[in-house]
């Protein structure tokens, strides 16, 4: 495994150590001896520690998800770890679990998606967000949670129904009750 000042791309980092670590599960799940199972646990593991740094910045699959496969490795389940891995693995290539389809039902008369479907698609990718960082329901009913206190939106392209579209969040700032959030909305 490359040290992690090999190097220049966090993006390209986090890459590798998924797909390897979706190597090393589906390799658990046909392991025939106690060395090769031996080996592979000591590659899992120093995977899920490597990892462990670098995934609380990212919104996919979330730390609960995250926290979820690493448990399934420590009891055993390999036929599921394998399988969450690769799924996992397979919506960061694709980039698939950001993105959905616009309805018709999202446009006007010019068959352009409203101004109120592009703040909907942005409120529904903040609350996916939110969810992941462990503001859910619990959270809510325990007493805390966040609000908007301001949007600002940018339309510089028209989208029409049918249209595949990506939303990325990244978080600028957080401290405290504030987080300020810069969302992108992509036409696929």
């Amino acid at each position: 495994m490359h040290s992690m000042n090999d190097y220049s791309s966090a993006i390209q980092l986090r890459s590798d150590r998924w797909s390897a670590l979706r190597e090393a599960a589906s390799g658990l799940t046909r392991a025939t001896t106690a060395k090769e199972t031996d080996a592979l646990r000591s590659k899992c593991a120093a995977l899920f520690d490597s990892l462990s740094l670098i995934e609380p910045y990212w919104a996919f699959p979330g730390m609960s998800a995250f926290d979820h496969m690493r448990r399934q490795f420590a009891h055993g389940n390999f036929e599921d770890l394998a399988f969450a891995v690769n799924r996992v693995t397979r919506a960061l290539t694709t980039g698939a679990y950001r993105r959905r389809t616009i309805p018709l039902d999202w446009t006007d008369y010019n068959g352009h998606m409203t101004e109120s479907r592009y703040l909907h698609a942005f409120a529904d990718a903040t609350d996916r967000f939110m969810e992941i960082i462990g503001c859910d329901a619990a959270y809510i009913s325990s007493g805390g949670s966040y609000f908007t206190a301001e949007t600002h939106i940018r339309h510089l392209d028209e989208v029409h129904a049918g249209a595949v579209i990506d939303i990325r969040t990244q978080v600028i700032a957080g401290a405290g009750k504030k987080m300020h959030l810069f969302l992108s909305l992509i036409h696929i």
